[in-house]
């Protein structure tokens, strides 16, 4: 930029009042007030012609140029608002105008400001003009530098909460990754040790912004990477993680999300499963599943983990399901039928899991203590605790799910499209399905993490490592007595009256309960007995008396379930059910006040009736009254037109049955 030129500074140059606008190379384009024309003139030329170009650049030189290439900004910028704030004239000691006066409104000032800038060439927004106005009134000339505010970000902070800030980050700069909640915590905690106690904390966001304002774009403390090499730094010398070479000594476990869009088998609702794993870590055999709609509970679990201890069953042969196999991979591998699988079996004897409710319930902690199993807590939010069943839930994912219809998908380009209702699996399907897969393909595939430590480029099965396992360490199932059962199932608390005991809308009796039967049960003290029930076996409760052996109670009405067609009587009552119209209770209690209210009008119609023909016998003895049919008209035709159409009795046709007959 020529130091001697003035961009906006109006000059007289060959008589004529212009504005010098532009300069490049030294060579300025100039705008003629007068004739309204541009053209372009050498530099040394327009100064020769300039008396005023040198005081003009003295003048703006107390000015730092605040952006060379922004040519659309006058350079004396400064000036424009300090006259339009103050009413300061442009030139020292040049004549104050009356349009900028303090006594005319800020907002007609800033609008005659405008319109003049624009007219010398350089148009600016209504916002950015005001921008530009309040930081040249807070800060001066500095606040038009760059667009740099002289402000500090951090000047309502205390000083005792900005220490605690730093400290705190310190304090988890080399720990792994916690959620914002404990950084929080860990700033509290410091404000508490500082003497801070009645220092209120700010919100999470301001926070955030205090976080990244105090440590810088290149905070380590916001890079995860780096977070986790430092955490993961050893603190004590290396060595090699204990690997469990005996089958069950450690056992993990845990839930996740099905990622397939399943049916729940009811109502036809489309849902998503949850699924429950067990996975040795020996052999990476997967040992124990559990798949359904809602979360799991700690019954769940528990159920589970007394089934893993328990004889393995062989999973029995769908005749369908082979049928459909019987070609392409499945008939090359297995054969033209499916063979049977026997589950793998493998008695846990150390469970880890981490601190969810599910495995913290009661319900776990008794079938941990019948079965003899320790439990391991992972730490909190500590993934790497569990890596093999974690790898398990990505091998599920990635090698049986994604070719599911109804995959959901984290990403979208791996989703598809949406798979219709119609084509979807119910959740009893994708159980079988589930079930086939890891005994037939997952348990005889090899894995890269099933390797021999003498020669690492050898991989191995699950199956094959457990056998080989097997020879040194042969395990026997454990036998768990079946009264030993309700005592980890779930526990409510019921009446035995003389009917058996009430359970969602089911009644279950024994004749072991009579001696229970209204009595007051010396655990609770009241008529209301400990009732043990599993919820996915509804067949039978339990009851458990002091000092006796638990007393079973079968279902009473347990035949239904077994009688021809049920399964389809029950989908067809379902399916009417879904077709026909259903009354809200509203609509019951407004349909039978007005049959009631009918009711009341057709006594007295009666009444009326019979007084006319008492009348009528009087005077005439041979009086003999028509006959009369109930009159319905009464009712609002609008609400019987709401009542469902049912059919009637079957009337046999008489015309078809011979006169003697009836």
């Amino acid at each position: 930029m020529n130091a001697f030129i003035t961009l906006g500074v109006p000059i007289e140059f060959k008589g004529h009042d212009c504005v010098p606008i532009l300069e490049i190379d030294g060579v300025v384009r100039v705008h003629d007030l007068e004739d309204d024309a541009e053209y372009d003139v050498p530099s040394e030329e327009l100064l020769a012609h300039n008396d005023e170009a040198e005081s003009a650049f003295e003048r703006m030189n107390r000015v730092d140029p605040f952006a060379v290439s922004m040519t659309t900004r006058p350079w004396n910028l400064a000036a424009h608002l300090e006259e339009v704030l103050s009413g300061a004239p442009l030139e020292p000691g040049g004549e104050r105008r009356p349009e900028y006066q303090p006594d005319v409104p800020m907002m007609q000032r800033q609008a005659t400001k405008r319109r003049e800038l624009e007219l010398l060439g350089f148009p600016i927004k209504e916002r950015t003009f005001q921008s530009d106005l309040y930081a040249y009134r807070d800060y001066g000339e500095a606040g038009l530098r760059n667009r740099v505010r002289l402000k500090d970000p951090l000047r309502n902070v205390s000083p005792i909460l900005r220490e605690a800030i730093e400290s705190s980050r310190k304090l988890l700069a080399n720990q792994s990754t916690h959620t914002f909640a404990v950084f929080r915590g860990t700033i509290r905690d410091e404000l508490d040790r500082l003497g801070g106690e009645d220092e209120k904390l700010p919100s999470d966001p301001t926070l955030r912004n205090y976080l990244r304002l105090i440590g810088g774009p290149s905070d380590p403390f916001w890079t995860f990477k780096r977070r986790q090499s430092e955490s993961n730094r050893p603190t004590r010398s290396n060595r090699a993680r204990a690997v469990p070479d005996v089958p069950g000594s450690e056992v993990q476990i845990d839930t996740s999300r099905f990622d397939v869009e399943v049916l729940d088998g009811f109502s036809n609702r489309r849902t998503t499963a949850q699924l429950a794993l067990m996975v040795d870590k020996s052999s990476h055999s997967i040992v124990g599943a559990c798949v359904r709609l809602q979360s799991m509970k700690g019954i769940d679990i528990a159920l589970m983990i007394v089934a893993s201890c328990m004889p393995r069953r062989v999973l029995p042969l769908d005749k369908d399901l082979s049928a459909r196999l019987a070609s392409g991979a499945w008939r090359r591998i297995f054969g033209e039928t499916l063979p049977e699988a026997r589950l793998p079996f493998v008695r846990p004897h150390g469970i880890t899991s981490d601190n969810g409710a599910d495995f913290m319930s009661r319900n776990v902690a008794a079938a941990m203590k019948l079965c003899g199993i320790n439990h391991t807590e992972a730490r909190p939010r500590t993934p790497t605790d569990k890596p093999a069943i974690e790898r398990a839930f990505l091998t599920v994912e990635r090698d049986f799910a994604q070719y599911l219809p109804g995959y959901l998908a984290e990403d979208v380009t791996n989703r598809g499209e949406p798979t219709p209702g119609e084509e979807l699996l119910t959740v009893f399907e994708l159980a079988v399905f589930f079930e086939v897969w890891f005994a037939h393909v997952y348990q005889n595939t090899r894995h890269s993490s099933i390797r021999d430590p003498r020669r690492p480029s050898v991989s191995h099965s699950p199956n094959t490592m457990l056998a080989a396992l097997r020879r040194f360490y042969p395990e026997r199932p454990l036998s768990v007595p079946a009264s030993y059962l309700p005592r980890v199932a779930n526990v409510t608390h019921r009446v035995i009256s003389r009917s058996g005991i009430q359970m969602n809308y089911r009644v279950y009796d024994s004749p072991e309960l009579d001696a229970f039967r209204l009595k007051l049960s010396p655990i609770t003290g009241t008529k209301s007995w400990p009732i043990y029930y599993h919820p996915t076996d509804i067949g039978q409760v339990w009851i458990i008396p002091p000092d006796a052996e638990p007393i079973t109670a079968p279902l009473k009405d347990r035949d239904r379930f077994y009688r021809p067609f049920a399964d389809e009587i029950d989908a067809e009552v379902r399916r009417v059910a879904a077709e026909s119209r259903e009354l809200s209770r509203a609509e019951q209690h407004e349909l039978a006040h007005e049959l009631g209210k009918a009711a009341r009008l057709q006594v007295k119609a009666r009444n009326r009736r019979d007084a006319r023909d008492n009348a009528a016998r009087k005077l005439d003895p041979t009086y003999a009254p028509p006959a009369v049919q109930a009159d319905m008209t009464q009712i609002s035709d609008s609400r019987m037109k709401g009542l469902p159409k049912t059919p009637g009795p079957i009337q046999p046709d008489l015309d078809d049955v011979e006169p003697e007959l009836w």
